[in-house]
């Protein structure tokens, strides 16, 4: 299956826009032929009561039975009867609340036809109390459980009551266009649910939506941007929420050809590299990331594919590990015999406020360098358990000496043992 490569995220950015407009329009366009047929459906009994009026203008005895006909108007015509004796009259009198009933369709059509252009959707009382009180959060709950005790909170029971109460179009528009992030990443969970090709539409229409928010998971919670957690809740869930092939493709060619330093959330391309399945079509770009962009976390992408030519790469990186790691080992001992701290970086600011309240505010988070003894340890340790070549377990084996807890993880044995 052919991989999108050049302006990925545009063409299917303009795609999902253009299906969200059909179907749209399609709405818009029943609207109007229903408005259409009942107009016709009005104009009809006006014109037989008109035909029957001239048939009883001069024959009084009539009357009556053009008054058994008075069912066909509204109630309005049916009270006018009461009072007026000429039938024209009473026609005419029809006649005019017939053309103010079309005026007010035609002005309903308009509006309708604004709305469809403007993208706005009616929210209902309910929903919008739910959104207003979404809105007053600055960090989003993603799962029922919060914290080591696992308490439910009241922004989820928000969430979980917009995920009943609203519906797949009312969701995608909260999604897309409504100013906060906790409102537009609440509807998109909901839509994952609902509907996950709608979600995985979104999640392409909305990839440049950089607004950044603490998401929580269970006791876990990092920054992230809401269009990389709207990608990440669905790639690595698509199993669960039973992601069609070809969305998921979508997906990860959105991961996958973005380039590497306009992204924030650079733990989702490790994800993705974790979960790869080694496509031919894939090679060439995850080389170009590692080799390239520098991205230390492509290396177990290469590592998936098991080429004969790649093995030097993976061995160099393992002697590179080594080395960082025995320079961090001898700097920790020169600290500690010298009495020195480290300093160390947080990932949530804490900045007490004028009021005296506390605000949480993102930092962006540690950066993975191929400097760094732990990220680049934990890269080629993984690399390993993915490749399982023996000169690669060899050439790992004394990292098991700094990171034990990695091999145990990745479940690599022993070289020594595992040979005799």
């Amino acid at each position: 299956m052919k991989i999108i490569d050049d302006n990925l995220m545009n063409e299917l950015a303009e795609e999902a826009k253009k299906s969200t407009r059909l179907r749209k329009d399609y709405n818009f366009h029943q609207m109007k032929r229903i408005i259409a047929i009942v107009c016709l459906i009005m104009l009809t009994m006006s014109s037989a009561l008109a035909q029957q009026a001239k048939n009883v203008t001069n024959n009084t005895n009539n009357m009556k039975s053009f008054k058994s006909t008075a069912w066909l108007l509204p109630p309005l015509g049916r009270r006018t009867l009461a009072h007026l004796q000429d039938p024209v009259l009473i026609i005419g009198t029809y006649k005019l609340m017939l053309l103010f009933l079309m005026c007010c369709l035609s002005s309903c059509s308009h509006h309708g036809q604004t709305a469809s252009k403007e993208g706005e959707v009616a929210l209902g009382d309910t929903i919008e109390w739910i959104v207003e009180e979404l809105s007053k959060e600055t960090e989003f709950d993603a799962t029922e459980g919060i914290g080591f005790a696992g308490e439910r909170t009241h922004q989820y029971d928000l969430s979980d009551s917009l995920w009943h109460v609203a519906t797949t179009e009312q969701l995608a528009y909260l999604a897309l266009s409504h100013p906060s992030p906790v409102v537009r990443l609440s509807a998109s969970y909901g839509l994952m649910e609902q509907d996950p090709h709608i979600a995985a539409e979104i999640a392409i229409e909305g990839a440049s939506d950089t607004a950044m928010l603490e998401v929580i998971k269970g006791c876990i919670g990092g920054c992230r941007t809401v269009s990389e957690d709207r990608i990440r809740g669905l790639s690595v869930n698509r199993r669960w929420y039973g992601l069609s092939v070809e969305d998921s493709i979508r997906l990860d060619s959105l991961v996958l050809y973005k380039p590497y330093f306009d992204r924030y959330d650079r733990g989702l391309l490790e994800d993705f590299m974790i979960r790869m399945t080694p496509r031919p079509e894939y090679y060439e770009r995850v080389k170009e990331l590692f080799q390239k962009e520098h991205c230390i976390y492509a290396l177990m992408g290469i590592a998936k594919y098991q080429r004969a030519d790649d093995l030097p790469l993976m061995t160099d990186m393992a002697q590179k590990a080594i080395r960082l790691a025995q320079e961090k080992e001898d700097k920790e001992m020169a600290a500690m015999e010298s009495d020195g701290k480290e300093e160390t970086l947080e990932v949530i600011e804490v900045v007490e406020e004028e009021e005296g309240e506390l605000e949480f505010r993102c930092t962006p988070p540690q950066e993975p360098s191929e400097n760094d003894a732990g990220w680049v340890s934990y890269v080629i340790i993984r690399c390993a358990s993915f490749w399982p070549d023996e000169e690669l377990l060899r050439a790992v084996q004394p990292l098991r000496h700094f990171y034990p807890h990695f091999f145990d993880s990745f479940h690599i044995g022993n070289q020594r043992e595992d040979s005799k």
